[in-house]
């Protein structure tokens, strides 16, 4: 069929036989045979030319459906070969890591065991490179700078708070720490001690975010400690020396270290967490498996409070197709 299809489109055999690469004479011999199956003359053809005879136009319609079918039922089985096995690299902000997509790679270790997966942590701006550069499959961070050649869905929206041992909240006094210490209601900007604040270093996207904004002072701006993680800031932390400042999901691990967390308000600051590829460069079949694993888990993280989820199915299947 593929070769009579190939005819019927150059009305030559010589110029169809180039086409599907193999002699005129084998080319002529399967045209033959198929005639004969068929118990039809489907060719008229000459020392000049060749065309279709009535029931050739039909069966060239027949066989285009038949093989666009075809075609189309091999790929799918291609595809689901595929996400048996393959390899996705992927950059995260270390707390997607913890929630999401550690989560995700052992969902996908079940369900696709032949797929090895890379999971690195980078900046944003390294991300960005990596992902234009075709290092990374795709990336999930914060802070996206607009890009004609990034497409992005935003996963999430989580709120900024204070995060610290219980007697070094902010907006208490020294007797009322000792008595309500683990109280939860949010903290107000102007509350905080600029002496107190323990920063992730400028190079994070979260200390960016934040001092973009207009309600942060000047003092804060200049911290009187910087550390290199968020390891680090719960090592400083667990010493007493003050409070960070991080997302809701960023602090939920650090939680067990018997530290609280507390929203800021006055005004309400948010961190947006967006996953991002290249534009119009479709993923492998294997990465496309551990990206549909993510929708479950981060629907769950809504239960936390101060995360609002914005990824649903139909933001998945957009970037995807993006």
């Amino acid at each position: 069929m593929r070769l009579f299809v190939a005819v019927a489109h150059e009305m030559s055999f010589t110029a169809a036989a180039g086409t599907v690469n193999i002699t005129q004479s084998a080319l002529t011999a399967a045209i033959r045979s198929l005639e004969s199956q068929l118990g039809l003359r489907l060719l008229d053809r000459t020392t000049r030319r060749v065309r279709l005879t009535a029931e050739g136009e039909q069966f060239l319609a027949v066989a285009e459906r038949l093989l666009s079918d075809i075609d189309a039922s091999l790929e799918n089985i291609r595809s689901i070969a595929a996400r048996t096995r393959g390899h996705v690299t992927l950059s995260s902000a270390s707390s997607f890591l913890r929630y999401v997509a550690c989560p995700a790679v052992a969902r996908l270790a079940r369900t696709h065991p032949g797929v090895s997966v890379r999971l690195v942590e980078q900046t944003v701006d390294i991300a960005s490179r990596a992902v234009l550069a075709g290092e990374v499959d795709f990336a999930i961070c914060g802070l996206v700078q607009p890009n004609v050649e990034i497409s992005n869905v935003t996963i999430l929206r989580d709120r900024f708070g204070v995060l610290g041992l219980p007697t070094q909240m902010p907006g208490q006094s020294n007797d009322s720490r000792k008595h309500d210490a683990g109280r939860s209601e949010p903290v107000r900007w102007s509350e905080l001690d600029p002496d107190r604040y323990v920063a992730l270093a400028s190079s994070y996207g979260l200390r960016q975010l934040i001092e973009r904004h207009r309600s942060v002072t000047d003092a804060l701006r200049s911290p009187r400690y910087e550390v290199a993680s968020t390891a680090s800031l719960a090592l400083l932390l667990e010493e007493g020396l003050g409070y960070g400042i991080v997302p809701a999901m960023t602090a939920q691990p650090l939680l067990t270290h018997d530290f609280v967390f507390r929203l800021l308000e006055g005004p309400v600051l948010h961190r947006e967490l967006h996953i991002i590829k290249r534009r119009n460069h479709g993923l492998s079949p294997a990465a496309i498996a551990l990206v549909e694993q993510f929708t479950p888990i981060i629907a769950a993280l809504e239960t936390i409070d101060g995360i609002e989820v914005l990824l649903n199915e139909r933001a998945v299947s957009r970037f995807l197709h993006g």
